[in-house]
């Protein structure tokens, strides 16, 4: 379970008597990946249509997806990292409804594929994608103002106690499977004090670890200085006293060098 020596195979041969020996022509043999942070997603937005951009921008434009069965797209997500090395991967989860059934779903899917899991069950409670089409709403013309309006009236958002509950009666330990429970706000930036504050709670109850996006971009640099006068999301974490060991950071693009410390 772990490497004891690096070298040509003519060096070591003599210093150790393997049970086993595996080979093969342009083949370099090592441990099985780890992918950090993952969504789980296959085929990529990309394939569906969707094309890389500024995230907020990417985001409101990830709407045009279309709906696909979760546990053969999570399960073919899986595959492809398999083929590329990855053993053990991760999904940052969130769905807006029926978030109990999804999350066994998206589980079934590593399951049916056989790959090692951490499943980051997140949530959230303010849509960047709400305050960006409400903030642009009044320079529409009057026919996309209507189209905006009707379409934030129909939005239905998640009720954080569905997902609490989904969190409690998860197994954070699967060990017939592979798979671990995570806890975590989809970001930072997008939940409520309240929320967070619940959030982490309810994990040092259950003894889970959590995941959260973090600073993915220039707009979530300003808004987090806006939001805690002027120090960084990663300053308010440390003041909270959430920067803990048990905690993971995805992105951490715009960090200064002082949250980097």
């Amino acid at each position: 379970d772990r490497i004891l020596a690096v070298g040509e195979y003519a060096e070591l041969a003599p210093f150790y008597r393997p049970s086993r020996v595996m080979s093969g022509p342009d083949t370099i043999l090592v441990p099985g990946l780890v992918n950090a942070h993952d969504h789980g997603r296959a085929p990529s937005a990309l394939q569906l249509g969707v094309p890389d951009d500024v995230l907020e921008a990417w985001i409101v434009d990830l709407l045009r997806l279309p709906a696909l069965e979760t546990r053969s797209s999570v399960a073919l997500a899986a595959v492809e990292q398999l083929e590329r090395g990855i053993t053990c991967s991760s999904n940052s989860f969130y769905v807006r409804s029926d978030y109990g059934a999804e999350l066994e779903a998206t589980a079934a899917g590593y399951r049916d594929a056989g790959l090692r899991v951490a499943l980051i069950a997140s949530t959230m409670d303010q849509s960047v994608v709400a305050d960006l089409l409400a903030a642009i709403q009044p320079q529409l013309d009057i026919p996309l103002q209507s189209f905006v309006r009707d379409f934030l009236a129909a939005r239905v958002p998640l009720n954080p106690e569905e997902y609490f509950a989904a969190l409690s009666g998860f197994p954070a330990h699967s060990a017939d499977y592979q798979q671990s429970l995570l806890a975590g706000p989809v970001s930072l930036h997008w939940c409520s004090e309240r929320l967070l504050e619940k959030i982490w709670q309810v994990a040092r109850e259950r003894g889970l670890t959590l995941q959260t996006h973090l600073l993915e971009s220039s707009y979530q640099s300003y808004t987090s200085n806006l939001r805690y006068d002027g120090q960084s999301a990663v300053a308010y974490m440390q003041q909270k006293g959430w920067l803990q060991a048990e905690l993971s950071c995805a992105h951490c693009v715009h960090v200064s060098a002082t949250d980097m410390e």
